[in-house]
């Protein structure tokens, strides 16, 4: 939504008014999944939310690179350690207590034992995860 120059709040007033449910919202991605449960009038409502939706212009640099995460616990050590949940804002330094992705079954930025540095506390802002599960 960032790409066409609304904020989130205006662009889920766009697929409010067009009844369209995305499956995942972040960033400047959003995700919409069709299955064969799926009538005519759903593709239009879909169809008429891309055609009303402001041009998009060229798509925004995404910087996915970063280097892999320090390995501080294994897996399973971290998947049944005590654990809380943090804001994802307070997260760094702290050792996740599970698999964090932006969007199942989305690649990982984080997986159980890994520490959340400052490259992961980036990504997981930018991908609108805002709460994680760390080792207490």
């Amino acid at each position: 939504f960032s790409a066409l120059g609304l904020t989130r709040e205006e662009f889920d007033a766009h697929l409010t008014r067009c009844q369209v449910e995305p499956e995942y919202l972040a960033g400047h991605y959003c995700v919409f999944l069709l299955s064969a449960r799926n009538r005519g009038s759903d593709l239009a409502r879909l169809s008429r939310l891309i055609a009303t939706a402001p041009a998009m212009g060229a798509p925004l640099p995404v910087d996915t690179a970063f280097p892999p995460a320090r390995q501080v616990l294994s897996p399973r050590e971290a998947l049944f350690a005590p654990r809380c949940s943090l804001p994802a804002g307070e997260a760094l330094g702290r050792v996740s207590a599970g698999v964090i992705s932006r969007c199942p079954p989305g690649i990982p930025l984080v997986m159980p034992g890994e520490e959340i540095d400052e490259n992961i506390r980036t990504a997981l802002n930018n991908y609108g995860i805002s709460h994680v599960d760390v080792i207490k």
